[in-house]
């Protein structure tokens, strides 16, 4: 199968065509590399920032329990203060009950 001269001019007539959708495609693949690029950039800060969140809601779940805690600790020290003031005040009452009702009577 041999070429013919005519052939030759018909494709030259497209090469101009054929240059146009090669250099947009090459563009369009570089169009898409750097979206890629740039959305990959995008992930990595909000991996960052969700770390960061992560971080900061551990921190704030341990400070929480911390507070808890302290408030339950404080709650018990005041109830063992009322219950020790209580069983207290009622010794008082009762040595008090009894101070006048015995009499020493020296001989």
């Amino acid at each position: 199968m041999t070429v013919k001269p005519i052939d030759l001019q018909t494709n030259m007539g497209h090469m101009f065509d054929v240059g146009k959708v090669e250099h947009a495609r090459n563009a369009a693949l570089v169009e898409q590399q750097h979206f890629l690029d740039k959305e990959a950039d995008e992930l990595s800060k909000n991996k960052k920032d969700k770390l960061d969140e992560a971080d900061k809601t551990e921190k704030t779940d341990v400070r929480e329990d911390a507070r808890k805690k302290k408030d339950e600790e404080k709650r018990n020290e005041k109830k063992s203060k009322n219950v020790d003031e209580k069983n207290e005040s009622e010794h008082v009452r009762s040595i008090d009950d009894k101070m006048g009702n015995i009499i020493d009577v020296l001989k």
